[in-house]
């Protein structure tokens, strides 16, 4: 392929240039060169023309030249590209279009409300500019005045300019979204824009547009489809982090991960989102995020967000519709009625704003305010909301309405909504927690297994109605109490265990949890003896000596357990019964506080057990380096392979509980599990010594001689290991080692070394 241009290196550039402009002449040339590269680019690449330009300084021909590309600045997002031209001087000729772009520049960078004044300004000095209404029409979308943004919206949508009308059209559905305009008609309209943007390579403008379907999906319910057009805008952007329609694809994106079910990728996009969000694009974030923490997480997190965005909601009327109905979620998920009811009745339903779906969500929260206060017309409350949703398209407030409606006709009916939405549907009971916790008792068995796993899925949004209801008294307590006793946390055991004391029926309930979110303890019972709980760790050296020897004894017994009788044999044999039983009572309570610092019997998982006849570890919630590295040898076959043998190495550490070294109740143990694991090192190295893999012979045998230095028959291996290998001064010195073992622990004459 033949090239077009050359491209020197820039040293070379450099000292070709300075020679040239040091020749008689050099620098008329040099600006001469200048001039005819910015002329011959200035129809089709402004950047490459704006530049040589400037290098000759030459204003009006960059005025001009911004002036005629205008248009592909705006949408392939390059106004920070030409901010600093705009910026360097005063032009001799006055340009609506630089003055659209100051406009623009002023938004990127978060001074919304002084870029919707020049737009003003600049529309009212030149009526008759279509770039300059376009202009207005998105600054008064952006910060909010739907009413500006529509008039300014139509006027374009009247224009003879084909291009132009689709813009203003597109404008005007995305307002009527946020009332009556269907969003199905709107989605199809976006993407009709969007496939046109894409044609001509105006990648910015069509990175709007993806992020306007993607909320115009999230009100259909659509997250798979809000998913794909919020990253595909992510992607456009990827080279402006910090622009408000990055924000606003995060935040959205956030929503459609939180309705899939991770909630934790949602917070960590919304987090990155308002860490990178200008002041005017910061807000529209926040109560986007405390949206989905209303609807999928914590509403004390929706409070915090919304505190957060207080300071500026007060500077920007235009967000206050969208505040409102955060304002009135937040009371309705917190059953404050009496702040609720306000605030829904004060709705301006039907008012034009920015954001798809708006009224559908304004007449859902007023359906649930009105089904909280056992209003009479609740139900017919509930219907218009279900009528403007089912004929708006919007899917995602039409679930929640006949979720309510079924809540508010009955068992049967709520039963009946619930079956219709228990395959892929089941979201949505999560945006009703409140409502379904109060009516659990009138859930049919597969209805109530439905809402069940739905907690599961999202617990979060559902805990706090639980507790609520363990002490209301309600018929659905007992059901709430056994869902949270799957769900709960460490500070619910107790709130169980009380109740359970109330309902002898449901005596177990909170024990079963206790075991679920309790820290496992895991002992290293190699060498030293220590104790990791969780996060924390309990040197042996720090426990009393009974205590730690009770410990020991059941890891050591078969399945952590042991007769009462045998322990007091093991541990007092020189005690009477009576006091060898109180030695032992008070072992067991000491044991446990090691465990548990703050032990209470009724809220104790129970690591350590005390019943009748019998002494135990619970071995699901304790276990130990030997028993795991014993469980691991008897699972492997007669010739295990090399990465099981190397993950033995890894796991085994040292002989059973050094701290004991001379009980009897100990060796046993010790010795059974110690020649196993020489067993499987012993075939391995002798494997590995025929099959010619002596390096990783030499390895093996190495790592259990560290364990064991009295192991001879490895370490004869070894001998061999290395002198097959040619290490020959090596084996002579571990030869030394070898003799010395067999002489001084065996009090045998050892081989000679060529005999190895």
């Amino acid at each position: 392929m033949q090239r077009d241009h050359l491209r020197y290196h820039p040293l070379v550039r450099d000292f070709l240039e300075d020679r040239l402009e040091r020749e008689p002449g050099g620098r008329d040339a040099i600006s001469a060169l200048h001039r005819t590269v910015a002329e011959a680019a200035e129809a089709s690449d402004w950047r490459t023309a704006c530049y040589h330009y400037s290098v000759v300084g030459d204003t009006a021909a960059i005025g001009r030249t911004i002036d005629g590309a205008v248009e592909e600045i705006i949408a392939r997002g390059e106004v920070a590209v030409v901010a600093p031209y705009l910026s360097a001087g005063a032009f001799e000729r006055h340009f609506t279009s630089h003055e659209v772009l100051r406009s623009r520049a002023e938004a990127r960078v978060g001074l919304s409300r002084r870029a919707l004044h020049r737009a003003q300004a600049i529309a009212e000095s030149d009526p008759e500019s279509v770039l300059a209404l376009t202009n207005l029409a998105s600054m008064a979308f952006a910060v909010g005045d739907a009413d500006l943004a529509w008039a300014t919206a139509q006027s374009l949508a009247d224009s003879s300019d084909s291009e132009r009308s689709e813009i203003g059209q597109g404008w005007n559905a995305l307002i009527e979204a946020s009332v009556d305009g269907d969003l199905r008609e709107t989605i199809e309209l976006l993407t009709r824009i969007r496939v046109a943007q894409h044609a001509r390579g105006h990648g910015h403008h069509e990175a709007i547009t993806l992020i306007n379907l993607a909320l115009h999906y999230k009100v259909r319910g659509d997250a798979d489809a809000t998913l794909l057009n919020a990253r595909s805008a992510m992607s456009l952007l990827a080279n402006d982090p910090a622009s408000a329609e990055m924000a606003s694809a995060r935040a959205v994106t956030g929503w459609a991960l939180a309705h899939q079910g991770d909630l934790k990728a949602a917070r960590d996009l919304y987090r990155l989102a308002l860490a990178e969000a200008n002041e005017s694009s910061r807000v529209e974030v926040l109560l986007e995020s405390a949206e989905v923490e209303l609807l999928y997480g914590s509403s004390q997190q929706a409070v915090d967000l919304r505190d957060q965005a207080a300071p500026l909601i007060a500077t920007m009327p235009a967000i206050r519709p969208f505040a409102d109905v955060m304002d009135a979620a937040i009371a309705l998920r917190e059953r404050r009625l009496d702040l609720a009811g306000p605030i829904v009745e004060h709705f301006r339903v039907g008012a034009f704003a920015i954001g798809a779906g708006l009224k559908a969500h304004q007449l859902a929260l007023r359906a649930q305010w009105s089904l909280l206060s056992a209003n009479p017309e609740a139900a017919a409350e509930i219907r218009v909301a279900i009528n403007h949703a089912e004929s708006q398209g919007a899917d995602f407030w039409l679930d929640i309405d006949r979720l309510l409606l079924g809540l508010a006709e009955g068992r049967s009916a709520l039963n009946r909504e619930v079956r219709r939405l228990s395959d892929g549907g089941s979201v949505y009971f999560g945006a009703l927690a409140e409502h379904f916790v109060d009516r659990l008792a009138d859930l049919e068995a597969d209805e109530f297994e439905c809402v069940r796993l739905e907690m599961e899925r999202r617990p979060e949004r559902w805990l706090t109605a639980l507790r609520d209801a363990l002490t209301n008294g309600s018929e659905s307590s007992v059901r709430a109490a056994q869902c949270l006793d799957v769900i709960g946390s460490a500070e619910d055991v107790p709130l169980l265990r009380r109740f359970s004391k109330r309902r002898p029926a449901e005596r177990d309930l909170g024990r079963g949890l206790a075991r679920r979110v309790a820290e496992h303890v895991f002992v290293e019972d190699q060498g030293r003896v220590a104790i990791a709980i969780g996060a924390r760790r309990v040197e042996g050296t720090q426990i009393r000596r009974k205590v730690l020897t009770l410990l020991c004894f059941l890891l050591s017994r078969p399945r952590f357990s042991s007769t009462r009788d045998e322990v007091l044999e093991a541990l007092w044999p020189e005690f009477e019964p009576g006091v060898a039983l109180n030695s032992l009572n008070q072992t067991v309570y000491f044991l446990r506080r090691v465990f548990e610092p703050s032990y209470r019997e009724d809220t104790s998982p129970g690591y350590v057990r005390h019943e009748s006849d019998l002494v135990w570890l619970d071995r699901q919630l304790v276990s130990s380096r030997t028993q795991t590295c014993a469980d691991f040898v008897r699972s492997l076959a007669s010739n295990p392979s090399p990465e099981e043998v190397q993950r033995l190495l890894s796991m085994y550490r040292g002989q059973f509980a050094l701290d004991f070294a001379y009980e009897e109740w100990a060796v046993q143990h010790r010795e059974t599990l110690h020649a196993s694991y020489l067993q499987v090192v012993e075939r391995s190295v002798a494997s590995d010594m025929a099959t010619g893999h002596w390096d990783r012979g030499i390895v093996t045998a190495r790592v259990a001689l560290s364990v064991d230095h009295e192991a001879e028959h490895i370490e004869a291996s070894l001998v061999r290991l290395l002198r097959l290998s040619g290490a020959h001064a090596a084996a002579a010195e571990q030869y030394e080692h070898y003799s010395s073992v067999l002489k001084e622990a065996l009090g045998i004459e050892p081989p000679p070394l060529d005999a190895l």
